[in-house]
């Protein structure tokens, strides 16, 4: 049996064995089902898998929170949660586009998209930095910051159809396959500096750690030290590891001083599901 979860699986989440240490979906998990955003399989009333989607921008599902008992692992669990979860979500006419990320040597997360119908969208790699350590090398480029909703929305959606990008960097663990409608609260949280040489926008986002999220569309503005002396103010003075998030083909333009992760973009299109 598959059902959304409420307060009351909470002890049964915690009896389920998974191999996860400190797992942050029990952390969260009063949170998690207040919002509807869980679902269970049972068998013979034991909880034995989990997974969750979230909506973003009322039009983007992206799956996740994939857990399942390891007694109970290669029965097929996986899939049945995600489908179960992919055909509530496409009852709304809003949602266009439903996948999820997934760590590129995940193996079995990634053969799973061949049983939702899916297909790998991007090849996305994130970079994480502490402050500093970066600085650049061209100081030729003076940057403005402009704090305008509607010249920040119209920069943000150009800057990103220019830069041809397979992906957009909507948060921190969340690429979507593009640019969606952006809501005013998203746009609210946004920074953008502004050059001759393009754009680049900051937002702050806690995700376990303090981060700075660094979208960078124009990929040469990492040798900017203009750029790379504002980032590294900020996350200095707030105590945040700097993110950047970019498409595969530019990883030669991040060096070894940076941790990396790589990450595939797996989804389907309303018009492609079966």
């Amino acid at each position: 049996m598959i059902r959304y979860l409420t307060y009351s699986d909470y002890g049964q989440l915690k009896g389920m064995k998974t191999n996860i240490q400190d797992d942050y979906i029990v952390r969260i998990f009063p949170r998690l089902v207040e919002n509807d955003s869980l679902v269970g399989y049972f068998e013979d009333d034991r909880l034995v898998g989990i997974a969750g989607l979230t909506t973003f921008e009322n039009e983007i599902g992206i799956l996740g929170r994939l857990r399942t008992d390891v007694d109970f692992r290669g029965r097929g669990i996986a899939s049945s949660l995600m489908k179960t979860l992919m055909e509530s979500a496409y009852s709304s006419s809003s949602i266009k586009w439903i996948g999820y990320a997934t760590e590129k040597s995940n193996l079995p997360a990634n053969q799973l998209s061949k049983k939702l119908n899916m297909m790998l969208t991007s090849t996305v790699v994130s970079a994480r930095i502490r402050a500093g350590v970066i600085r650049g090398k061209v100081d030729s480029i003076s940057f403005n910051k402009f704090q305008n909703p509607i010249t920040k929305r119209s920069a943000l959606s150009n800057s990103f159809q220019d830069s041809r990008f397979s992906f957009f960097p909507y948060e921190i663990y969340y690429p979507l396959p593009y640019i969606p409608v952006l809501s005013d609260v998203y746009i609210e949280k946004i920074e953008l500096y502004s050059s001759e040489a393009g754009d680049f926008f900051l937002s702050r986002e806690e995700k376990g750690d303090s981060y700075l999220h660094l979208k960078l569309f124009n990929p040469t503005l990492l040798n900017s030290k203009a750029m790379w002396t504002i980032v590294n103010n900020i996350a200095s003075e707030e105590d945040r590891r700097i993110w950047i998030d970019l498409p595969l083909e530019h990883d030669h333009l991040l060096n070894k001083t940076f941790e990396k992760t790589f990450w595939h973009l797996i989804g389907q299109g309303r018009e492609t599901r079966t």
